[in-house]
């Protein structure tokens, strides 16, 4: 299974259009900056990180709370302790689950859907000795409709749903959700006003918590310096407009000079990074950009200084495995990647939660941070290195994940 994720994966960096990492600094040791030290006076022009060192020769500008930004870059630089059960400190399943179980994933088709969330589905739904069931959902509404028409007609015990929106398969949602099936809607925040699903991993409180992150990686990662930022946002998904929004609000808190301006780069382009070229060429005082989306910047660096660019820098969230490569040869800046094994395992998780009745009411809480510092980690050049990330570019957050889970499922 493990060799089919490798596959799968290698396969979306040959896909070739999936990047948007940037270039831009990192932190000092541990992946913690270098608090600038220029005495304390306002920073005169403009800088970014020194992308190896972590080190800035200017300190921030009067009224930017850099310390604030560097706090929240160095808590998603750490690494993680798993999240079931060491975060939550949820107890194994009490009943053994059924033969033959059912697991079903509505797959949007994207790139990362199709490339990433689909193959740790599957292993998962093997750990959990489940049957695995792919169910074609996307790329576009009318897809959408139709995939989740065959899930009705044919539904799981458990369906785990990525990033499609739920107002174009509402009726199909609920009668899913009335026939008994156990659902858990990943990735889209409005899931939960919809259908009266609880949030949920790339929900409403982590799509504002990685808005947070981006603002906060911005503002850390010019010196606290910039004031011209681009955020390049993802029309098909809403977790995009959160995001936006959760950074507009938090980059205001910290750095209130600093304006955000914001371009639509389709998670389906086939012809990246010409989204981002075209609209640095347009904009040539940007200093930095920031994304819920990474695989927009494959091959950047070479296309910008064919094109004469020289501001092509910036962090994405979501690094696929060319991303990394690119962060690793020194062609990219940095990256926001994501543990999708843990990430995954945990969606089905509580799926399995729900289905024997044992969720807990609270669901997940409401410390969301946490949470996304233990799946979710800022990659830059000072800290690629350190980290668990195979040759062909996937990154591990936790080691344990499988073991950890199959015991909680008691399949171990």
């Amino acid at each position: 299974m493990q060799r089919r994720i490798k596959a799968a994966i290698g396969g979306t960096a040959a896909v070739a259009s999936l990047a948007l990492v940037l270039a831009g600094c990192s932190a000092g040791n541990g992946g913690g900056g270098t608090t600038p030290t220029d005495g304390g006076s306002t920073a005169a022009t403009f800088q970014l990180m020194d992308p190896k060192t972590g080190e800035c020769t200017v300190s921030p500008a009067d009224g930017v709370d850099f310390d604030s930004a560097k706090e929240y870059v160095q808590q998603f630089q750490q690494k993680s302790t798993g999240i079931t059960p060491n975060l939550l400190g949820w107890a194994p399943l009490p009943k053994p689950l059924p033969a033959g179980l059912k697991i079903g994933y509505a797959n949007n088709m994207s790139p990362v859907g199709d490339s990433l969330w689909r193959p740790f589905i599957e292993q998962a739904a093997e750990a959990a000795g489940g049957v695995f069931v792919n169910y074609p959902a996307g790329p576009d509404p009318a897809s959408a409709a139709t995939g989740f028409d065959a899930i009705v007609a044919d539904p799981p015990d458990i369906l785990i749903v990525g990033a499609i929106d739920p107002t174009i398969v509402t009726a199909q949602g609920k009668a899913l959700i009335d026939a008994g099936v156990t659902v858990v809607w990943g990735a889209d925040p409005r899931a939960p006003e919809t259908f009266g699903l609880p949030d949920t991993l790339g929900g409403m409180g982590g799509s504002i918590v990685n808005g947070e992150v981006l603002a906060a990686a911005a503002v850390y990662f010019t010196c606290g310096t910039g004031t011209d930022f681009a955020w390049y946002n993802i029309p098909e998904f809403y977790f995009s407009t959160v995001n936006h929004e959760a950074a507009d609000k938090y980059l205001a808190e910290l750095a209130p000079n600093a304006k955000m301006r914001s371009v639509d780069i389709s998670i389906f382009a086939t012809d990246n990074p010409q989204g981002i070229l075209q609209d640095l060429q347009g904009h040539p005082d940007t200093q930095f950009f920031v994304s819920p989306q990474d695989q927009a910047q494959v091959g950047l660096a070479a296309a910008a200084t064919n094109a004469g660019i020289t501001n092509a820098n910036g962090i994405g969230q979501s690094s696929l495995a060319q991303n990394v490569v690119q962060i690793k040869e020194g062609t990219q800046y940095g990256g926001y990647t994501l543990d999708f094994q843990q990430f995954l395992f945990q969606l089905v998780d509580e799926g399995l939660r729900q289905y024997e009745g044992v969720f807990p009411a609270d669901g997940y809480g409401d410390n969301w941070r946490k949470i996304n510092a233990n799946i979710s980690t800022l990659i830059t050049a000072q800290n690629v290195n350190d980290l668990d990330i195979s040759a062909d570019g996937i990154y591990t957050s936790y080691p344990n994940t499988i073991q950890d889970y199959k015991k909680a499922w008691g399949t171990n």
